[in-house]
């Protein structure tokens, strides 16, 4: 066992901000019937610390060595690392980069009971990890397994399903939250700008995409994530190695990182010819979307109403709306639960009386399904996504320097 003597060298964020998602979590534990939780994804352990070991800042990867684990109870907050015998210097990284008091070095993740067992973790207790939806456990199955057993059968103490808890305490954003994100919408904003600027007929697609990604850098990414370049037929094709047409709607999808914060946008613009009645008819009504939801957003408000309020409008223009959902969440991750839609739809966020109702502090992108049956054959949709946060008041729509109207060059 390590304890922390001086200040770490390179904290990802504030002492204050280490503490309040510390105290978040745990209320969120209160109310979902937990003692503890065991954080072992790799983006929950760096909200919970901001460890920026490699293996902790990306997601969707577990190392073939230990996962660092994070076990957070009522009282204590613990690092769970392996010893690295060959780079002894990454024994040190979480040392120098979190505010974390207690480290626990372990041989394998089976002996993480015994970490559970010196913090007060015994009989009846309820451990939350990553096993839902939306969620991957970082321990491999097998030793998870032992795992399970030995805190069963030694501490008689119970692994369960967190997953709605993790969600549930990322999806409030604190101020320093907002404010990274406001820098990445900003940065996929500019580069959107740009990018739509200098869109030509026969411009390569991978070189209108490459564009995209450097003027993100340019306006103050720390990482790009995502650049995709859409021609008809739309589809979920990435860009390919073929000249844009004339003629041709083209849409970008940008997205990119400030220090692990993750914006969404997308706009698009139509070469060399004026749309067609029911392509126009189309484009307003989902640009009329966004600002209904712009409108109705509110801390308080069922998502639920929001989506029927958005769906009459829908249908007053003549479109249809397939799926009743205004958009997803956003955070560290492109895609983060809740989304933008009814507590029936995602059970796991809904009071007793099946709503999901909006919070302060709480951010989505707003994008959604519309069609016309004069446009693209019914087949296709425009989209104009936004990055919005949930005020004490309403909406802030923080990419709203970014204009929405359909560019015809």
């Amino acid at each position: 066992m390590l304890k922390r003597v001086d200040p770490p060298l390179y904290p990802e964020f504030p002492k204050k901000e280490f503490d309040w998602r510390a105290k978040r979590a745990r209320k969120v534990m209160s109310k979902s019937n937990l003692d503890a939780l065991m954080l072992t994804e790799n983006v929950n352990v760096l909200y919970a610390t901001g460890m920026l070991s490699v293996s902790v800042g990306r997601g969707g990867w577990t190392p073939p060595s230990v996962q660092p684990t994070v076990i957070i109870t009522q009282d204590e907050l613990v690092f769970v690392q392996e010893q690295n015998w060959v780079r002894a210097r990454n024994n040190k990284i979480a040392l120098e980069t979190t505010w974390v008091d207690n480290f626990e070095i372990v041989k394998d993740e089976v002996e993480i009971a015994d970490v559970m067992r010196r913090y007060g973790i015994g009989r009846g207790y309820r451990v939350g990890t990553e096993f839902g939806p939306g969620t991957r456990n970082g321990i491999i199955r097998p030793r998870l397994s032992i795992l399970e057993a030995r805190v069963w059968n030694e501490l008689s103490a119970q692994i369960v399903d967190g997953s709605a808890s993790i969600w549930k305490t990322r999806m409030v954003k604190s101020s320093l939250e907002q404010d990274r994100m406001r820098k990445s919408v900003r940065a996929a904003a500019i580069a959107l700008d740009r990018a739509l600027d200098i869109v030509e007929p026969g411009m390569n697609q991978y070189e209108l995409a490459r564009k995209a990604g450097i003027f993100m850098y340019e306006g103050g990414a720390t990482m790009v994530t995502n650049t995709q370049v859409y021609e008809p037929g739309w589809g979920g094709s990435m860009q390919k190695d073929k000249k844009i047409q004339k003629g041709n709607y083209i849409g970008i999808d940008a997205s990119c990182e400030y220090r692990f914060y993750t914006s969404d946008l997308y706009r698009c613009a139509l070469l060399g010819r004026r749309p067609t009645e029911g392509e126009r008819l189309l484009y307003e009504c989902r640009k009329g979307a966004n600002e209904i939801l712009e409108k109705t957003i509110k801390p308080g408000v069922p998502a639920g109403e929001i989506v029927d309020e958005l769906k009459g409008f829908v249908e007053e223009c003549g479109c249809i709306l397939p799926q009743p959902v205004g958009g997803h969440g956003i955070g560290i991750q492109v895609h983060e639960p809740p989304g933008l839609k009814a507590g029936s739809l995602q059970p796991d966020f809904a009071n007793e009386d099946e709503k999901f109702i909006l919070e302060e502090g709480m951010m989505f992108t707003l994008e959604m399904d519309i069609r016309h049956p004069d446009a693209f054959d019914g087949r296709a949709y425009f989209n104009i996504e936004d990055d919005a946060l949930v005020t004490s008041t309403g909406c802030d729509v923080m990419s709203d320097m970014l204009s929405r109207d359909l560019r015809i060059k």
